[in-house]
């Protein structure tokens, strides 16, 4: 199943952010499971999203590549409110597709699509967010990229080998200063390589 044939609800970045906000308003939010953790982290995840899309910056690299782009993209994109990884890198990449007219960038929820999210999984699992690239006009897949950044998945992976018994608490902080410390370098390296790829593969 691609996104052409799904039934789905298809969020703009805006729209994303005001559906969050409704169900969070209304004491929920989105996914399959209700919980006052999840409440708390979609509520600072919002605060997070609103602060990183307001300082994003973009490397001279990175505003070059997409103004070298010449197919139109579409990348539909996996995620939940409550996702912490979510909250580092939408804002990145709406905000990034907002600086190219070759761009389409669109939100889907993970649990309304399992068909779909269960075609991405990573190392099994139904990790996001989960970023797929489509050429816009023939709907050919192109590539996926997530759920982080090669550079702090990479880390995240010396941290789980390093500390086995680590917590869930003390390895969300320590993933989250990582984010912190990058200030979105990581992504737009990964999204360099990959639109100077997606833009003349098969062209």
């Amino acid at each position: 199943m691609t996104i052409m044939e799904t039934q789905t609800a298809i969020f703009s970045y805006a729209s994303y952010l005001k559906r969050v906000k409704e169900l969070l308003k209304a004491g929920k939010v989105t996914g399959d499971q209700q919980s006052p953790i999840l409440l708390e982290t979609t509520a600072l995840n919002l605060k997070r999203m609103e602060r990183v899309y307001e300082k994003q910056t973009f490397s001279e690299e990175t505003l070059q590549t997409l103004d070298r782009l010449e197919r139109h993209l579409n990348w539909v994109v996996l995620v939940e409110g409550w996702c912490a990884d979510a909250s580092q890198n939408i804002p990145i990449l709406a905000k990034m597709a907002s600086l190219s007219k070759h761009i389409d960038v669109n939100f889907i929820l993970r649990d309304e699509n399992p068909e779909m999210m269960n075609q991405y999984l990573t190392n099994g699992g139904k990790a996001i967010p989960k970023l797929i690239c489509y050429d816009a006009i023939t709907g050919e897949e192109l590539g996926t990229w997530g759920p982080r950044p090669t550079f702090i998945q990479q880390q995240v992976k010396q941290i789980k080998a390093a500390n086995p018994a680590i917590s869930k608490v003390e390895f969300h902080k320590l993933v989250q200063k990582m984010y912190a410390k990058d200030k979105g370098m990581s992504i737009q390296e990964d999204f360099t390589a990959l639109m100077n790829e997606w833009n003349h593969n098969d062209l």
